[in-house]
């Protein structure tokens, strides 16, 4: 499990380039692509904590073994390199989350926006 998330060739933009897009104005339009891409990234990185807790769940055993507890076997998880990918793909989840959310707002005000010109 490598930290670097590589983009496959359906995701046209990475995380931080949608961020810098949110910033600006957008059309309704624009928003649309913006949520599409970050459902697209959100599949992806499920994808990937998929394959990180499938590998936590084989690797389990030998970490639970030598611990005296659930949670310093998980602190040991934790400090391998594919623990700390499972930690960043979650918090990439969690910051795509919050941005789906922001996004969908940024629809409805748009589209409030459009009904009161009517």
């Amino acid at each position: 499990m490598r930290l670097v998330v590589t983009r496959s060739k359906s995701m046209k933009r990475s995380l931080d380039e949608l961020c810098d897009a949110l910033e600006g104005q957008n059309s309704p339009r624009d928003l649309c692509g913006i949520k599409t891409s970050l459902a697209l990234l959100y599949a992806e990185y499920s994808g990937i904590l998929e394959n990180c807790l499938i590998e936590k769940a084989e690797k389990w055993e030998d970490f639970r073994k030598d611990a005296t507890s659930d949670t310093q076997a998980e602190r040991k998880w934790e400090r391998t390199e594919e623990g700390m990918g499972e930690t960043v793909t979650k918090l990439r989840m969690k910051k795509i989350e919050k941005l789906l959310s922001a996004v969908s707002s940024k629809i409805q005000v748009a589209e409030m926006e459009a009904k009161n010109m009517c």
